[in-house]
């Protein structure tokens, strides 16, 4: 009902040492997503309570994710989950049809 990538390495994230709290371990999400038929019913936020939990079990001491600057459900989503917004990133991405510009955030786990 829901799938994300996960990471523990982002190029485009590591071309910004300095826009995070610090440089340690971090997990990066991508491509998060909850069936549509399902959406609006909790789970978005209980599978990334079990991304959370993950990261924490494998001792990993930031999650790190990016989204287009017009997603506001996804903004206000990040923010309500505790994520803090960084700033505006620029991916490499292969396809040149894609907005390149991201707003970054960043959830430490404690």
């Amino acid at each position: 009902v829901a799938t994300a990538m996960l990471t523990t390495f982002d190029e485009d994230y590591e071309k910004y040492p300095t826009l995070w709290a610090t440089n340690t371990s971090y997990l990066a999400i991508h491509r998060i997503s909850t069936a549509r038929e399902l959406r609006n019913q909790g789970i978005a936020c209980e599978f990334m309570k079990d991304i959370y939990l993950f990261a924490k079990s494998q001792n990993i001491n930031f999650l790190r994710i990016d989204t287009h600057l017009n997603n506001n459900i996804m903004r206000k989503f990040l923010s309500n989950f505790g994520f803090v917004e960084k700033e505006i990133i620029k991916l490499s991405i292969k396809n040149i049809l894609d907005d390149k510009e991201r707003i970054a955030y960043e959830l430490k786990v404690n």
